[in-house]
């Protein structure tokens, strides 16, 4: 007997992980673009969503799942202001924030759902304000992921 699923056209998705430690990136207004100084990997990447930079690139138009958490390390001060900000190529722009408790490491993410117009593209920066310097670091490492970014069209 044959299999009578309901097939659709594969989905673009993906995602990528920083790998190593970006050290001494933001902390003093110091907008960071996730990826940027250093190569993700990209596990998942169908339809070759994801640069090694950290840029999505949409493949076609449609409504996409897109997001990142960003693990922030190296406070030295606390009630430091934290920005994850997801910029997209047509003007928008969607932004997390939130308020460092203690000096040690917090995590920030974001989400968003919408439509998207092919060949668009989407990247994350983080900003942090309220340290004496640049003495945050965007966190590394792959047990768990301590940055990552992913991406999958919904419709």
């Amino acid at each position: 007997q044959f299999n009578k699923g309901v097939y659709m056209n594969a989905q673009a998705s993906g995602d990528c992980y920083l790998t190593t430690t970006q050290s001494n990136k933001t902390g003093n207004g110091t907008a960071y673009t996730v990826g940027a100084s250093s190569s993700l990997t990209t596990p998942t990447n169908q339809g070759s969503v994801w640069s090694s930079s950290g840029v999505f690139t949409s493949p076609r138009s449609g409504r996409f799942s897109i997001g990142a958490s960003v693990t922030l390390t190296g406070f030295t001060l606390t009630g430091c202001i934290c920005k994850l900000r997801a910029v997209i190529s047509d003007g928008n722009s969607y932004e997390s924030v939130l308020t460092n408790p203690t000096s040690g490491d917090i995590t920030i993410s974001l989400s968003f759902i919408r439509q998207i117009t092919g060949g668009s593209t989407v990247s994350f920066t983080v900003t942090v304000t309220g340290e004496v310097g640049d003495t945050v670091d965007i966190a590394g490492g792959t047990a768990p992921f301590k940055t990552w970014l992913f991406s999958t069209q919904v419709s």
